[in-house]
């Protein structure tokens, strides 16, 4: 069983302070493993430049957990990019197996990189990285709602379409290969393979929409449909709606995704249909969460 904790759960993980090699063979022996991904990083690394003077002592402090989590051998989902990549791979030579999780290599990066920020600042190239992808969210947000703009057919049906209406909507859109859905989807392909022909990613776009089992594809094509109806609902969305949905496409492969806010289990399903959704009660232990859950 793969199961993905949203940032506050391992927030909450690390305040317990569990002993990680007694927990994570705990988990094994019960076929359970946890799954982090870049966008938890990126967002744990984000506690480096907040206002309090504690910042940087709590940020060295969650990393530093997890560099011993690493040293347990936790999974590392790959970037959601690189996993529709391999599905496309996969679409076109189904001999090939999705790869979901890093390689040895990158994982051997990503605790050397883990390791430093538990114990120094965030460093010049980190925290460019970290305000090019709130740059980078802030757009997406505006994107979606310039979108709507210029398209008021749409944002007009997407305005009338109920909340009730929306999971069957989206089903639907996807199986029928609507324009709307072909043209998001499309989007993601050609910023993968920027160099491809067209003819050959139609292609591959038909066997991808085609097939529930290419769950990153299926996901991220859910999630812009579900920000295009957002985008048509109103006139402002959340600031974290889009690192929001970030976690959920990449636990798209995984059987359990968790977390403490009710709200987004309110459209988790939405997002990543065949993973199923946990919601933990606010003042709840995460470690005994983790060992009674089946």
């Amino acid at each position: 069983m793969w199961i993905y904790l949203d940032t506050m759960l391992w927030n909450d993980l690390c305040d317990e302070d569990p002993n990680c090699e007694e927990l994570v063979a705990a988990l094994k022996q019960q076929d359970k493993h946890l799954v982090i991904s870049f966008h938890l990083i990126y967002e744990l690394a984000r506690t480096f430049q907040g206002k309090s003077p504690e910042a940087t002592s709590r940020a060295r402090r969650l990393f530093a957990f997890l560099k011993r989590m690493l040293e347990q051998g936790i999974l590392c989902a790959n970037f959601p990019g690189d996993i529709l990549i391999s599905e496309t791979e996969n679409a076109l030579q189904s001999s090939n197996g999705v790869v979901i999780f890093v390689s040895k290599d990158n994982y051997a990066a990503l605790e050397r990189e883990v390791s430093r920020l538990s114990g120094d600042d965030l460093g010049p190239k980190a925290s460019d990285f970290i305000d090019k992808r709130r740059r980078e969210a802030d757009q997406m947000r505006n994107d979606i709602l310039n979108h709507m703009v210029n398209r008021p057919k749409l944002r007009n049906a997407l305005a009338a379409l109920r909340p009730e209406r929306l999971h069957s909507w989206i089903a639907k859109e996807i199986q029928n290969k609507s324009s709307i859905a072909k043209e998001l989807a499309a989007l993601h392909l050609s910023m993968a393979f920027p160099n491809e022909d067209n003819k050959r990613l139609r292609i591959v776009l038909k066997r991808l929409l085609s097939s529930a089992k290419y769950r990153t594809t299926h996901a991220l094509l859910r999630a812009d449909l579900f920000s295009n109806w957002k985008g048509a609902q109103a006139t402002t969305l959340k600031r974290d709606l889009p690192d929001d949905m970030h976690h959920m496409v990449n636990a798209a492969y995984c059987h359990v995704y968790a977390t403490k806010e009710k709200r987004q289990v309110d459209y988790a399903h939405l997002i990543i249909g065949k993973t199923r959704i946990e919601l933990l009660e606010p003042d709840s232990s995460v470690t005994d969460w983790l060992l009674a859950l089946e």
